[in-house]
């Protein structure tokens, strides 16, 4: 985040960047704190709709879009596995 700026704010501004689209933030999902040997890091997941304009694979080599069951399909970071299990069971 930058300073002054919110988490939400933070999240509009790295998806435009990263993405080339604007977002809607919605709800937060339930924070998660990953400790690696040699740092930690603190994600604020939010569920979000594009308000504005397509995904494009700006600093990505490849986007999907696919259903909560195949979540399971991907190869996750350690980080991201709570919060991949806590969308894909969301009702």
């Amino acid at each position: 985040m930058q300073p002054g700026e919110s988490p939400a704010e933070a999240l509009i501004r790295e998806i435009a960047e990263e993405l080339d689209c604007t977002v809607t933030v919605g709800a937060a999902l339930e924070t998660n704190v990953h400790r690696y040997p040699n740092l930690s890091i603190r994600l604020l997941p939010y569920l979000c709709t594009i308000s504005r304009g397509a995904v494009v694979a700006r600093e990505h080599a490849e986007i999907a879009w696919v259903t909560k069951a195949e979540l399971a399909l991907f190869d996750w970071a350690d980080a991201d596995l709570p919060v991949v299990a806590a969308y894909a069971h969301r009702p």
